[in-house]
Parts: C-alpha cells; structure tokens; sequence
C-alpha cells in the first residue's frame, strides 16, 4: 500500500501566503536577457528538499528550504523573520486546504545566500524546516 501525504510545498504555500507571495518555482521570473529580473521582492519561495516516510508508511518527514526574497539583506533578514515567526506560531501543527501539518521544527539557523551576481538587487535568507504530515 503506497501512502498519501499532503504536498508540503503547497501547505506551506497556503499558510505564509499572508506575509507575501508563495511560490515553488523561480522559473517565470528568471530571464537570461534581462540580468536585472529575478523574482519581485518581497516574496518566499518553498522546495520540499529531502525526507520520507516512516518505515510504516504512517507519517512523512519532509525537509523543506524557504527563501525569503528581499530587495535588500535587511528586507530579506525582515521577512525571514516574519516567516519564522508564523512557522513556530504553527509547530504544534495546523490545518491547511493541501492537508494537516502535524508538526513544524527549524533545522538550523537562517543564513544569508547570494542569489548570484547579475542579480543585485535581490538577496535571500534561506531556513530549513522538517515538517511531519500524516497519510491522508
């Protein structure tokens, strides 16, 4: 029996949605002819990055990377803290429309990432978060 779990990546979309844009992919906003494009600050972006199931098959681990996109350190620093915020307001878990959200733990600190050199006006601060859901 193969288990059902809630896609993470759109949980998390839906719950910080409120402090600004979600997305999971950069795609549309990168463009090789305009180095000065990238993503609209302020936004986050959420990539499920790893995790799996128990050898039950009864809940999934699944370690998630969100970047708070910034026109500058300071805004993305900013944003990453609101996104912090509302992910340890929501650990001891919550319900969204993709599915529960059994639980929410930081795995390590936030670290300022560049987000390459034909992009200076964006920078980033990248989280990384294991988030336990159970099979739907």
């Amino acid at each position: 029996m193969t288990a059902n779990f809630p896609d993470v990546e759109d949980a998390l979309c839906e719950l910080l949605e409120d402090i600004a844009p979600t997305m999971t992919d950069l795609g549309p906003f990168l463009d090789i002819e305009d180095p000065t494009a990238g993503p609209p600050p302020p936004c986050i972006v959420i990539n499920r990055v790893g995790g799996g199931a128990d050898r039950l098959g009864l809940f999934d681990l699944a370690r998630v990377e969100i970047s708070a996109f910034g026109s500058s350190r300071a805004n993305s620093k900013d944003l990453n803290a609101e996104i912090r915020q509302k992910m340890c307001d929501s650990a001891e878990g919550v319900s969204t429309t993709a599915g529960l959200l059994d639980s929410i733990d930081e795995d390590g600190s936030p670290t300022p990432i560049p987000y390459g050199l034909e992009y200076l006006n964006i920078r980033r601060q990248v989280s990384n978060w294991v988030i336990q859901t159970r099979s739907l």
